[in-house]
Order: structure tokens, then sequence, then C-alpha cells
């Protein structure tokens, strides 16, 4: 009997010690997300706790890219190509669940109309151009809504913090496509170039106020020195686009359309 009642103490305790070694993995949980509204190839920041050890992320039921498990408590994701609904965080401690996500499709617009080109030389010396000249032109714009994290995107500014702070502000959308156009002509065997919409990687940063739009002077490109601003509308689909660049008195005017 006192063997048997040994015997019995001992796996008692063993049973107890495995017990203490044993751990339980929290259940993520989903405080917050920013942005809200992404489209694809987007960065999400996702808010919360018990994000160690997860295993997949989703946004509308659709697997994330990629994500990044910052901390604990932030991960970085990417959006594929996905839908509204729900953002999902999985790991062996169970799923947490966020709805309000919403999925939206970036459009290109391809604008035609007239640009004028005039070179004043710098420092200006003189109230008319050297240089003026009034061409077809063509553009292509990609407009998208705000995101702070997208720094593939967003555009740089000449100073510190390099990323423009418009980047940051809900309140303006992206157009993506700012870059230099060289097809003017050589003056004076000098080739003169002037910022504007090509389907580039830059950005401008337009505040919409219903279908109209103003684009406040900023220096879309890094290190450019180039002044642009604009204005515009977005109507039933069209966009028309006006905008202005400066770079020591080379100066672009463009009033395009959108076919």
């Amino acid at each position: 009997m006192r063997k048997l009642f040994h015997a019995t103490i001992c796996l008692l305790l063993l049973s107890t010690v495995a017990c203490k070694k044993k751990t339980v993995k929290p259940v993520p949980v989903i405080d917050s997300f920013q942005p809200v509204s992404v489209t694809a190839n987007e960065p999400v920041k996702i808010i919360g706790s018990g994000f160690t050890g997860t295993t997949l992320v989703s946004f509308g039921n659709m697997p994330a890219t990629s994500f990044r498990v910052v901390s604990d408590s932030v991960i970085m994701a990417v959006v594929s190509s996905g839908a509204s609904g729900s953002i999902t965080v999985t790991n062996d401690g169970g799923t947490a669940s966020k709805p309000g996500f919403e999925y939206y499709v970036a459009q290109w617009y391809t604008l035609t109309g007239v640009s004028t080109y005039k070179i004043y030389g710098y420092p200006p010396t003189d109230p008319n151009p050297y240089y003026n000249t009034s061409l077809q032109d063509t553009c292509r714009v990609l407009i998208l809504k705000s995101n702070p994290y997208d720094s593939s995107r967003n555009t740089h500014e000449d100073y510190p913090p390099f990323y423009s702070i418009l980047a940051s502000d809900p309140a303006y959308t992206r157009l993506v496509g700012v870059g230099w156009d060289t097809k003017t002509a050589v003056v004076n065997s000098v080739v003169h170039n002037f910022l504007t919409f090509k389907g580039g990687s830059g950005v401008a940063y337009a505040r919409f106020t219903g279908q109209q739009f103003e684009i406040p002077p900023q220096t879309p490109i890094f290190y450019s020195n180039t002044i642009f601003s604009g204005s515009g509308s977005l109507i039933n689909g069209k966009l028309q686009l006006y905008f202005k660049s400066n770079y020591r008195g080379t100066i672009k005017e463009a009033n395009l359309v959108s076919e």
C-alpha cells in the first residue's frame, strides 16, 4: 500500500510539473487599423495585441501579399487584389477579426490637351520669355487615396522630413504620375526639363472639395527644386487638370482633360 501511495504521489508531481511547463498562446486581438480604405499593393498598419507568432493576415478573406510582425501589438501587412470586409489575424492562439476594411480599385486617367512652355532664364531679368511655345500634350494620372505608410509611392520633398507632410493628411488625395518632361526643343544648346504628369512615380497632393480640387504649391520630386501647383475637377468620371511647374524661370503650364 505504501508503494502504491508513493507511486501516486510521484504521478501527481510529474503531472503538476508538466502542466506548469505547458503554455497557452494568447488569442490575438485587433484594436484598430489604418488606413481604412486601401487598394492593391498598399500597406496597412494593424494595431492590437497577441500578434507574436502570426501565421496569416487576411483582408476581406483574401490573404495579404506579405506581412511583418513589428511587435506583439503591431503588424504591417500589404493588401493583395482583395475585397472589402474584415481584417483577420491568425496564430496558434486563434483568430482575431475586425470589420470595416474597404478595398477600392485605383484608376488611371489618360489626359490630352495643350501645354505652354516658357523660359525666362534665371534670375529673370526680362518680363518676356526668350522661349515660348505651345504644344499638344498627353499624360497619365493615377488617383489614390491617402496612405501615410505607402512610402514607395508617397512623394519626396526637398527638405526634412523628406516625405511630404501632406502624405499623412487624410484630407489629401494622391495624384501619381509626376515626372520629368524632356520632349521640348533644345534652346541655346541646352535641354530644358519641365516637371509634368507623364505616368512617373512622383506624387502631387490634391485637396478635394466636392468634385473640385486644388494642388497647393509643393515639391513632388526629391531635390528637384521645382514648385508645382494646380487645380482641376473630377466629374462623372472625367478628369480635368491644370498644373504649373516652375524651376528657376523655366515654366510649364498645362490644361488637360481625360478622354
